[in-house]
């Protein structure tokens, strides 16, 4: 790699990311998930019980870890998106030691899916741990530490992480190995463990993580789409490679990170895998100095196109100027309308929430300088085995009478995880007090 020295793409890389990160997660056309991380990761961090105080389905390693840097360097979004970002520059790190100028290809795939994979949510954390993995496979690293990095991606998310520990098992003629990786992983998993029993809050976790799957998988499956094809083909493109080379690993770990498209196989989630199973092909890739540059040229020159045209952020509003955790959040301006009428009408009722299927209840009670509750992510699959049964508990519990639901119109072009039968319910037995844009407003006792 003569022409590229390893800090100049350092430095390149962690400015892309960083203004992509601070300007396009808040511009973006859709960041509710990312902004759910946040406000979990904002919740712990002031103190909130996961599982209890708000409906995290998954184990929480990213959020504490975020946690904690938000402690020392303040709750901001904008701190937030630091943090991220510093995550996502480690692992285009790990991808230029890997690959060296070959690693402009993963580039490329980010842009290509508008900056899907760097958003700020444990998927995207998921992809420092998954190549932290392949590199000290590459390097033969201590077995130990494999098996920790792969703990703590079983801390992250575990319908994924597991999955990373199963290539492990082609070393079964040298059962030392194996043994010392499950070392490794039983550390941080025990960790975790003990998390949940200092917090008591073990039997939420399982009912919101466990039990909760068989309600997610129900109301989340996407299998008929025409990325299913393309998930079939590339499942298949990988066995056949298995096949040819039984004892190559990073076959195993390309195949094993198809758990990041399932059950959900749209475009979001196969950017996930086609990102990872990379790593099966990569050894066979040639690039020349000349394909490198222009893939760099390529990613500005789409960069600032994406930023000043499909995002727009010429046109962008700031959200407030007052509340220092969102001095930085820039947003459009019709998102800009319709969140500072929830504000301003929030305000004047007690005890009130926002149910809804993005992430507008997160901010405006965050605004208020709350910590996130129970109902706001409000969509099927989030509430554990009896999901109904759990949100009114919590209704009762909380003492919660005011909602602000999505009127019946607005609601139409909502996503089908949300949760309609609830919302029906609240509309049905509550008392109508007024609109407010989307919003209707009931009293709900």
């Amino acid at each position: 790699m003569k022409n590229f020295k390893y800090k100049k793409d350092l430095i390149f890389i962690f400015f892309f990311l960083f203004f992509s990160g601070l300007f396009c997660h808040s511009i973006n056309k859709e960041i509710s998930d990312s902004f759910w991380n946040y406000s979990f990761t904002y919740s712990i961090s002031k103190g909130s019980i996961p599982y209890i105080d708000f409906n995290v389905i998954v184990p929480i390693f990213y959020h504490f870890l975020g946690s904690l840097f938000l402690k020392v360097f303040g709750t901001g979004y904008h701190i937030y998106i630091l943090y991220h970002t510093i995550l996502m520059t480690f692992l285009f790190y790990l991808l230029f030691k890997l690959y060296e100028k070959k690693a402009y290809i993963f580039l490329f795939l980010i842009i290509f899916s508008y900056f899907l994979l760097i958003q700020p949510t444990y998927n995207s954390f998921l992809l420092v741990l998954f190549f932290s993995i392949i590199y000290l496979e590459k390097r033969e690293a201590n077995d130990y530490l494999i098996g920790l990095i792969i703990g703590l991606a079983i801390c992250t998310k575990f319908t994924i992480g597991a999955f990373f520990f199963l290539p492990s098992l082609l070393y079964f003629k040298t059962p030392k190995k194996i043994f010392k990786r499950i070392g490794g992983i039983l550390l941080p998993i025990l960790l975790f463990f003990l998390y949940l029993l200092i917090n008591n809050n073990y039997k939420e976790f399982f009912d919101l993580c466990i039990l909760g799957l068989f309600n997610f998988e129900k109301s989340n499956s996407i299998y008929t789409t025409n990325w299913t094809f393309i998930f079939i083909g590339l499942v298949l493109l990988l066995l056949v490679r298995i096949f040819k080379n039984k004892k190559n690993i990073y076959n195993y770990y390309a195949l094993f990170s198809m758990m990041f498209a399932l059950p959900i196989i749209d475009a979001h989630h196969m950017y996930f895998f086609i990102f990872c199973l990379l790593v099966a092909f990569m050894d066979d890739i040639k690039m020349k100095d000349i394909y490198a540059k222009t893939l760099i040229i390529f990613s500005i020159f789409a960069f600032f196109y994406m930023l000043f045209f499909y995002y727009d952020v010429l046109d962008s509003k700031r959200l407030s100027s007052t509340n220092s955790d969102f001095k930085y959040y820039f947003t459009s301006e019709s998102e800009y309308k319709k969140i500072r009428k929830l504000i301003k009408e929030y305000k004047k009722y007690y005890n009130a929430t926002i149910i809804t299927h993005n992430h507008y209840g997160a901010i405006v009670e965050m605004y208020y300088h709350k910590k996130t509750n129970y109902l706001q992510v409000f969509l099927k699959g989030n509430y554990g085995y009896k999901e109904e049964e759990n949100i009114f508990n919590y209704i009762k519990k909380k003492k919660l009478k005011y909602f602000f639901i999505k009127d019946a119109k607005s609601s139409e072009a909502i996503t089908e995880q949300y949760f309609f039968e609830v919302a029906k319910k609240i509309r049905k037995d509550g008392k109508f007090i007024k609109k407010c844009g989307e919003y209707e407003i009931y009293l709900y006792e």
